[in-house]
């Protein structure tokens, strides 16, 4: 599974001058950047897989305890369990991916001072669909899942007649961008700031 990223926003805007005409509104919305480390889950029908940013994790092969926790929570029925709360998925939706941000105690020097450790689910996806922004939520039956983004902000970024890029600099830092305008809510017009 190829997780999603946010790039710099210089590699988005070679995209959108290709993709937009001139001159153009677009709207993004941010959320604030979780500190941590990078975990996913993805789930079949006859197993779940847990990753980090560059291997397969197990309970042998552990990353800040991401599996252990999520394990003893409930495994592949928490993983369901999440990913109906966060896009409404049929109960008989079994292809489902969770990726986000393991942090709390003991994990990236902890900034915002968590008490426990939760996976804060920042991109869920059903099937080979595309990656999608999730409905806020939080598990009633365990506090490891959720998707706590905190602060929220909205940014207009303008193409100008002269295919030019003007906004992006005005926006706050530390915030994940994606695309609300129609036809480029993708995941290649994800940006960080």
């Amino acid at each position: 599974m190829k997780l999603p990223t946010y790039k710099p926003f210089r590699t988005v805007e070679e995209q959108l001058l290709h993709r937009c005409p001139d001159p153009t509104a677009l709207t993004f919305v941010g959320h604030r950047q979780v500190q941590g480390t990078a975990a996913a889950v993805e789930m079949s029908p006859d197993s779940v897989v847990y990753r980090s940013n560059r291997r397969v994790l197990t309970l042998d092969n552990d990353n800040a305890g991401f599996v252990l926790a999520l394990e003893l929570e409930g495994g592949g029925d928490l993983v369901r369990h999440a990913a109906r709360k966060a896009l409404g998925f049929p109960p008989g939706s079994n292809d489902v991916a969770l990726t986000g941000v393991w942090a709390g105690p003991g994990i990236d020097s902890n900034p915002h001072d968590l008490t426990f450790r939760t996976f804060v689910v920042t991109k869920v996806r059903l099937g080979t669909g595309p990656w999608r922004e999730p409905k806020p939520f939080r598990t009633s039956l365990v506090r490891s899942v959720c998707n706590f983004h905190g602060e929220c902000a909205v940014a207009t970024v303008v193409v100008t007649e002269d295919r030019k890029v003007r906004g992006a600099d005005k926006v706050p830092e530390g915030f994940n961008w994606h695309c609300t305008t129609h036809g480029l809510q993708s995941s290649r017009y994800w940006w960080r700031s």
